[in-house]
Parts: C-alpha cells; sequence; structure tokens
C-alpha cells in the first residue's frame, strides 16, 4: 500500500464551515511524502504558495514563512492540477491533524472551481493518538512519546512536520497492531 503523509502551512485557523470561501484562510506551503509499505520514500511533492493576501505576523512567527518567500510562489491555482496527480499515486493519507488539512486543501480547490479526490484510507496521527494520554496531542509531544527525541527541529515547516508525523504514525500503526 502507498501512502502519503502531508502537511500545509496557512495564513490562518479555518472559519466555521458556513463562512463564505473569501474569509477562510490559504495555503502557504504543502508537504506531501509518498511511502511504501516499508516506510521508503518514493516521491515527494513540496511548494511554498502564493496565498494572494498578506500572512499576518503571527503566522510568519509560528511558521517562518513570510510575504518575501511566498512573492514569486506559484498560486494555488498555479499548484492545483500537480498536487491532484500526486494524491492519485497512495491509497491512503495521513496527517497529525486531518481533518483540517483536508479541509484546508478542499477549500482552495473550491476557491478556484475545483476538486480534489484524496485517497480513500484516511489516517489522522491526533485521532489514533487518544489512547496515549486521553487527550489531543499535539505533534510534537506525540513525537517525542513515539521517538524518545526531544522536539521535532524547526516544527511548523511543512517538511519538518511531515518527518515528524512519518515516525509517529509508523509508531502509532506498531502500537495499534500489538493491541489487535
Amino acid at each position: 500500500m502507498k501512502t502519503i503523509i502531508f502537511d500545509t502551512e496557512t495564513t490562518d485557523l479555518l472559519k466555521p464551515v458556513k463562512t463564505n470561501l473569501i474569509y477562510q484562510p490559504c495555503l502557504t506551503e504543502i508537504f506531501c511524502l509518498l511511502i511504501d509499505d516499508e516506510y521508503h520514500q518514493l516521491d515527494t511533492f513540496h511548494r511554498l504558495v502564493n496565498p494572494e493576501i498578506p500572512i499576518p505576523q503571527y503566522i510568519t512567527r509560528l511558521t517562518g514563512i513570510d510575504d518575501y518567500m511566498v512573492a514569486d510562489a506559484p498560486t494555488y491555482k498555479e499548484i492545483h492540477k500537480k498536487l491532484s496527480k500526486f494524491l492519485k499515486k497512495a491509497d491512503r493519507i495521513v496527517a497529525h491533524n486531518l481533518m483540517f488539512d483536508l479541509r484546508i486543501l478542499e477549500i482552495q480547490a473550491k476557491k478556484i472551481k475545483k476538486k480534489l479526490r484524496f485517497p480513500k484510507i484516511k489516517f489522522c496521527t491526533v485521532e489514533n493518538s487518544m489512547w496515549v494520554k486521553g487527550y489531543r496531542l499535539k505533534n510534537s509531544e506525540l513525537y517525542k512519546i513515539a521517538t524518545g527525541e526531544k522536539e521535532i527541529e524547526g516544527a511548523h515547516r511543512a517538511e519538518r512536520d511531515v518527518r515528524a508525523t512519518a515516525k509517529s504514525f509508523k509508531w502509532l500503526l506498531e502500537k495499534l497492531n500489538q493491541k489487535r
């Protein structure tokens, strides 16, 4: 089975579902890692994305992504087709906060009157790790538990968060399989 582990960085948090699309956050970065069942890297998809709106300062402080970095980056519309093609390579899709990341991509596609098809099998490391401490773990907390390492260096950048999520995903699958 081929799996895509991915993460997005955005201009803000999601607004309520009924909020007009123009007020929803925009994508600033995406990283997708395609792996096989042995966790070998098969391919990647990485783009900084021009959100076509200013990036708030608190987001820049969190992610390190600023308006200058994305000024010459492609817009979502320009990467949609390649991203859509990449997503078709996998049977399963994984993210730390999967519903957030899927919703961000759905919103981006809707803004340009397109759709994305995601792999049918979905795995959220937040949801699948609730048993660990009894509450929703941050990506960095789960990573520490899964690896014994101190922290994710360069957290809140898509590639670094995905690589941490990949390690947590592998650990979670092993633990969940032991429980069966």
